[in-house]
């Protein structure tokens, strides 16, 4: 099929990460047992999606969380407030040892939206939390300061809150929307590179 050996081990991996293959070792690469529902979930999208459709997705996000963040300023109850603060410092804690705090990440922005404590809010945006787990994971392996960048603005979302600003919560929010959005487009620009000069070694 003429692929790279790069695309098909990028591929396997994305397959393996949603549970459609697993590997075996000593023995090979084998089809898992999944149901169809499972593999139309939104948070598996990210793997069949285009660069563009990944940014028509953080648009949507912009739309739904820099309002939510604002209710969360005035709704946030003291529990809302601590639970943030914990998974700050996972990520924090991650971000130190080295770790994946990418994990952690979408968990925070699910919390914002909870403290709105608006159910068809929080509904409309679980979906695009469930993205994001796939969406950090590829730019952080590809971005050499996405760790940091991801701890600085997660720990400027939960002060806005904090200090109960609605429109520096908004404010804080868009600008870490557009940080996203930015680091997805060096990350596709990056890999498409890296393909390119794979390919360009092969051929000669």
């Amino acid at each position: 099929m003429k692929l790279s050996q790069t695309a098909v081990r990028e591929a396997l991996k994305a397959l393996s990460t949603i549970g459609v293959i697993e590997t075996r070792p000593g023995h090979g690469t084998f089809v898992r047992s999944v149901s169809p529902d499972i593999l139309v979930r939104p948070e598996f999208l990210f793997f069949v999606l285009e660069r563009d459709t990944l940014l028509h997705a953080l648009d949507v996000r912009k739309i739904l969380e820099v309002e939510a963040i604002a209710l969360a300023a005035e709704r946030a109850t003291a529990d809302d407030l601590a639970e943030m603060g914990r998974i700050l410092r996972e990520i924090q804690e991650g971000l130190n040892n080295k770790g994946s705090e990418f994990r952690h990440s979408p968990d925070l922005h699910f919390t914002i939206a909870k403290a709105t404590h608006n159910p068809i809010l929080i509904t409309l945006i679980k979906p695009f939390i469930g993205l994001l787990v796939h969406h950090a994971a590829a730019v952080g392996a590809r971005h050499p300061r996405a760790k940091e960048i991801e701890y600085a603005k997660h720990a400027e979302l939960y002060e806005a809150v904090l200090t109960r600003d609605p429109e520096k919560a908004r404010q804080t929010m868009r600008i870490h929307l557009e940080e996203s959005r930015r680091m997805v487009l060096q990350a596709f620009s990056e890999h498409s590179a890296d393909n390119s000069a794979e390919n360009q070694i092969r051929q000669t």
